[in-house]
C-alpha cells in the first residue's frame, strides 16, 4: 500500500517543486529587509545574497536594482534614507513587446531598460 501512495505522491511533489522553485529564488529578500543606504552596499549585499545585479541606480529618492536568479528577474526598489527594501517586484519588461506597456497593461518610461 504505501508503494502505490509513494509513485502518486512522487509526480505531486515534482509538479509542486517545479511550480515553487522559481519562486525559492526570491524567497529570502522581503519589505523591509536592510541592504544599505548606498548603491555600492546594495549591489554588494544583493550580490552576498546570490543574485546577480544588473544596473543599480538612483531614483525618487530611492536606489533600484534589476536583479536575477534561477531565470527570474526582479526590481527591487531600497529607501535611501533607511536602507531598507520598501519593494521586490517581478521584472516583467519584454524587450519585444514595442506597444510602450508592460505586461500587466501599466504605461513604460520609455527608457529600454536591457
Amino acid at each position: 500500500m504505501t508503494q502505490k501512495l509513494s509513485r502518486r505522491a512522487l509526480p505531486l511533489a515534482a509538479m509542486v517543486g517545479a511550480v515553487l522553485l522559481p519562486l525559492a529564488a526570491f524567497a529570502g529578500m522581503m519589505p523591509g529587509d536592510s541592504l544599505g543606504k548606498t548603491e555600492a552596499d546594495v549591489r554588494a549585499a544583493l550580490t552576498q545574497q546570490g543574485y546577480t545585479v544588473g544596473d543599480v541606480e538612483r531614483e525618487d529618492g530611492a536606489i533600484q536594482a534589476e536583479v536575477t536568479a534561477n531565470g527570474q528577474a526582479m526590481e527591487v526598489t531600497v529607501d535611501r534614507d533607511t536602507g531598507k527594501v520598501v519593494a521586490v517586484e517581478q521584472d516583467d519588461h519584454d524587450p519585444a513587446d514595442r506597444d510602450g506597456k508592460d505586461d500587466d497593461g501599466a504605461e513604460r518610461d520609455g527608457k529600454d531598460r536591457d
